[in-house]
């Protein structure tokens, strides 16, 4: 009926503005709104809220009366564009609407239509805290609203802040709550018949059991959402969100094409209904469907149109999840220092807005994984602990594998593991190792160690080395390079292009075949067994380590202070609560255990290291003579070996400094050094 007589009503409502027949407006506009709502063209209520509350305001805009005829129609249109901009994201308009109605409301006398008015802005207030991200501001919202709920006894509004309470209880990481919380609302809405409410409590749990890694169950519950919005009639903006839900549990259960088709089911709703929160959601989720499928180009385009919506709705929490994905995105090409800097975009947006533990969790953890990938390890460490001690309860499914990786990590060390988790434990979060995970990380401690014992191949001889000066001839001659290095002389000059056993068959840079050099060994605290300081011309290397792990495996390892080599007469202090030492992993085929970190035959350590790393004197000497003499930062950053983002960076800072003093690039090197890996991220390639 209302979709045949709609425009009449529309004239009939305008007529009741201009002739102060406010209780008339109010009968007609809600009637069009509810229609409006349900066949997804809810943006007609926008001009008429605007109108109502012009007209119903004072000259000068003063606020009326709310228990006034004229000031009960202002809140009600106050009240719904307030919904209209909670809907749409625009959660600044969002909130300045609901104060301006609390504010309103304050004024009137006691009674319970004041109590109600109030609970119903504390409830939407605490939506809006929830779609920051801000659970704990959320929860003091409903919890208001509930104080207000028990003085009035409604069933139908308690229902709704309990289904909110949930939502809120399931962000901070606690589904035991959450679900006690959503049957009660649940039971309330099924006495009551109310359909949307039904899917949505469904919905709900559906999320909660999706949590609990029962996708079996929260399928089930979906699917009862959607029947339930089904008998409406139109689809729904609900319907879609479901369907994108559907998507989620079919893309966690590997069946791509099945997700696919929720996804783009979903994406033709709300294209349909023109929710362009919604289209984003749905271009989000088949970008992950092509990263999947390593379609990297189309994932990226995916997540590039989710990401422009996201934008323009000022959609904080939305906006860092894109982040996080093109972070994601990069490391699957290998580009580490893009995904760094998408992945704290990311962290930067959630901490701003103080992200609950869900929203953290993912970016501490591939931050930590990212680290690792450089070669970090400390700093790989430190965020796994932070990630799973976002969470009381551990594992926590949100934690994903990062308590698999947190027991791999602190193994991965030559000090005793239990003893590194302890300590770094304390360091992180000021607080001692939990039992949980006390009692994880030992368990699965034993598990590799016996898979260490399964796969363990004939440790290379652990016989300390004669100390006999080489000559050009044994140099040559000597097959078995590891057996050579444990019998050069010390402080003898090495030529390392001449380490011919090395398999690795790394092109060296000139500057790093010769003049290495090895003294005498010294013992390291945490280090290793034995330890030989290496020298390469006048800079500091690092240890050359044997070492014996925990199951008994021996093999080599490389130790290099923060990741670079020190400047002739730099101090240089090791400190355990800073741990100042970088590695460098062997490929699979090198490993002295087939699974660690060891290497096999020192000689391919050093050689990997020789073609690794620079003497950064020389680097950055010569990418600045390079410009000087005419070339581009980013092809000088190419001949010097360096990641061209890195290299311009460097170039500009020296540029800036030649414009303020007039000094030439070539005299600032010394400015640059000693050059840290915090400098110049992962910039050598």
């Amino acid at each position: 009926m209302i979709a045949i007589e709609r425009h009449t009503l529309g004239n009939y409502l305008g007529y009741a503005l201009d002739h102060t027949r406010w209780d008339d407006a109010q009968l007609i506009l809600r009637a069009l709104k509810k229609f409006w709502r349900f066949v997804g063209i809810e943006a007609e209520f926008d001009p008429w809220s605007e109108r109502i509350i012009r007209a119903t305001g004072g000259p000068d805009g003063t606020i009326p009366r709310v228990d006034t005829p004229a000031g009960d129609l202002w809140l009600y249109a106050v009240e719904g564009q307030a919904g209209r901009d909670l809907d749409l994201h625009r959660l600044d308009e969002a909130e300045r609407g609901y104060l301006k109605a609390v504010a309103a409301i304050e004024l009137t006398g006691a009674g319970a239509e004041r109590r109600h008015g109030l609970d119903v802005c504390y409830h939407q207030l605490g939506m809006v805290a929830a779609a920051r991200g801000r659970t704990a501001e959320s929860e003091d919202w409903y919890r208001k609203a509930m104080a207000l709920k028990d003085e009035d006894d409604n069933a139908s509004s308690a229902a709704s802040t309990y289904h909110q309470l949930a939502l809120a209880a399931l962000e901070r990481g606690d589904h035991v709550e959450a679900e006690e919380w959503q049957r009660k609302a649940l039971a309330i809405r099924l006495e009551a018949g109310d359909k949307t409410r039904i899917a949505e409590s469904c919905q709900s749990l559906g999320m909660i059991a999706e949590y609990k890694d029962q996708l079996v169950a929260a399928v089930d519950w979906y699917l009862q959402a959607l029947d339930a919005l089904g008998s409406l009639g139109n689809p729904t903006r609900m319907a879609g969100d479901i369907r994108s839900q559907l998507g989620n549990v079919a893309l966690r259960r590997s069946r791509l094409d099945q997700a696919e088709g929720w996804y783009r089911e979903a994406l033709v709703i709300q294209e349909a209904l023109g929710n362009r929160p919604g289209m984003a959601h749905a271009y989000h989720n088949l970008g992950i469907i092509a990263h999947q499928r390593r379609r990297l180009s189309e994932a990226e385009e995916w997540y590039h149109r989710a990401l422009a919506i996201h934008e323009e709705f000022g959609d904080d929490e939305r906006i860092a999840t894109c982040y996080h994905q093109l972070g994601t995105l990069a490391y699957s090409r290998n580009d580490l220092e893009e995904a760094e800097d998408w992945y704290n975009k990311a962290l930067a947006v959630k901490e701003h807005d103080a992200a609950g533990p869900n929203s953290l969790a993912p970016t501490y953890g591939q931050l930590g994984l990212l680290a690792e990938k450089k070669g970090n390890l400390l700093e790989a460490l430190t965020w796994m602990i932070k990630c799973v001690a976002l969470f009381d309860e551990f594992p926590h499914p949100m934690t994903g594998p990062a308590p698999k990786h947190l027991v791999r990590l602190v193994d991965s060390w030559t000090f005793p593991p239990m003893e590194m988790l302890e300590e770094w434990w304390d360091e992180v979060t000021g607080e001692p190792v939990p039992g949980s995970v006390r009692d994880y990380v030992h368990a699965n401690l034993a598990l590799r160690a016996k898979e260490r014992q399964k796969n363990r191949t004939s440790p290379p001889p652990t016989r300390k080395p004669e100390r006999r000066a080489p000559t050009s001839s044994t140099l040559a001659g000597r097959k078995n390079v590891g057996d050579l290095l444990l019998s050069v002389g010390i402080d003898e000059s090495i030529d390392v292009s001449e380490m011919s056993g090395s398999g690795l068959t790394a092109v060296l840079r000139e500057e790093n075949r010769s003049g290495w050099r090895l003294s005498p060994p010294e013992g390291r605290r945490f280090l290793g067994e034995e330890s030989w300081p290496v020298h390469h011309h006048d800079h500091f290397v690092g240890y050359l380590l044997w070492c014996r792990d925990k199951s008994g495996v021996t093999g080599w390892e490389i130790a290099m202070p923060d990741g670079r080599w020190v400047e002739k007469g730099e101090e240089f202090s090791e400190t355990f609560r800073q741990w100042p030492w970088r590695y460098v992993s062997p490929p699979p085929a090198k490993r002295s255990d087939g699974i660690g970190r060891l290497w096999t035959d020192p000689a391919d350590l050093l050689v990997g290291v020789a073609d690794w790393h620079y003497c950064p004197r020389t680097a950055i000497a010569t990418l600045f003579r390079l410009v000087e003499e005419g070339m581009s930062a980013s092809e000088a950053s190419r001949t010097v070996h360096l990641v061209g983002s890195v290299g311009q960076r460097l170039v500009r800072r020296a540029k800036r400094k030649r414009a303020a003093s007039g000094l030439p690039l070539s005299a600032q090197v010394d400015d640059f050094l000693p050059i840290r890996e915090s400098d110049w991220e992962s910039g050598l390639v």
